[in-house]
């Protein structure tokens, strides 16, 4: 699959995807979407599972490569016939960008929360989950806050997200409600 991340205002994503949804082939195995990622936010001592754009400001489209061509000439289409509030610049993505992203992104293309098994003062034992698979990527851990900002390239440019985590004292509270599982046989943290 061909991925190309569109650039614009951050707040209309699902606005300009379903623009692009819509413009799309039909039956081509084309897709726009937004790419979105788990975060558990702590309030008033309570854990709340929240779901957000992890790139603020990107959509991203899949294509069979063969159908490359195709969707260049509708986005360039439905490009000049958007208002200013949801233009677009259109942008391809490397292999290796591609590869990771299709890593840590689930069916629904969300980046599910990652569990990470921790002594309680730093030492991190294990990772399971789409963090997993770039944790030499971590630049910070936020384990009060429960997320890892990574490091990763898109488009061309070194980028920083911050990556939703679980810990062991938050198996069966209920917060995890979009997961609902506990961690599989953990791998070990590199």
């Amino acid at each position: 699959m061909q991925w190309y991340a569109l650039k614009t205002w951050a707040g209309r994503e699902d606005e300009l995807s379903a623009l692009v949804n819509e413009a799309l082939p039909k039956g081509s195995g084309c897709e726009s979407f937004v790419l979105r990622h788990e975060r558990i936010w702590r309030r008033e001592r309570q854990n709340i599972l929240h779901v957000e754009p992890l790139f603020p400001g990107y959509v991203f489209v899949t294509c069979p490569a063969d159908r490359t061509d195709a969707v260049h000439s509708r986005l360039d289409e439905l490009a000049d016939t958007l208002e200013e509030e949801t233009a677009f610049s259109s942008y391809p993505l490397s292999a290796a960008e591609t590869v990771l992203l299709e890593q840590i992104q689930d069916a629904d293309h969300v980046v599910s929360l990652s569990y990470v098994s921790t002594d309680g003062a730093g030492h991190i034992y294990a990772i399971d989950g789409p963090l997993a698979a770039c944790s030499d990527q971590v630049l910070k851990w936020g384990f009060k806050k429960r997320f890892a900002i990574i490091r990763l390239e898109l488009l061309g440019m070194e980028q920083t997200a911050a990556l939703g985590i679980y810990l062991n004292e938050d198996i069966g509270t209920g917060v995890l409600s979009r997961q609902n599982s506990e961690p599989e046989q953990a791998s070990a943290a590199g």
